[in-house]
């Protein structure tokens, strides 16, 4: 095979793995968004009723604040993980350079 003919899918399409799945997670995490927005909004707004009254967006409060809430919890405490780990990392490398 000659060494002029071989290209990568980067040098093809011009970006990398990463970068492409970054874009596919991001449309992914819109479509959800979406598909979530719609579902609260014509579960608690049955057809011929308010949408906002203040039992509606209470039990709304409820369900948003009882779903987000381990969501950022559990973020959190990975990102807590991540950053003690390369912490860790940078302290052993500059360890033995001084």
């Amino acid at each position: 095979m000659n060494e002029e003919n071989k290209t990568t899918l980067r040098e093809k399409l011009g970006f990398g793995l990463k970068y492409t799945l970054a874009i596919a997670i991001s449309i992914l995490a819109v479509c959800v968004l979406c598909f979530i927005f719609v579902s609260i909004t014509t579960h608690f707004a049955p057809p011929l009723q308010p949408m906002f009254d203040q039992e509606r967006l209470g039990q709304l409060g409820d369900f948003l604040g009882g779903t987000l809430n381990p969501i950022f919890g559990f973020t959190t405490v990975c990102l807590l993980l991540w950053s003690t780990f390369m912490q860790r990392k940078y302290f052993q490398k500059n360890q033995f350079n001084v």
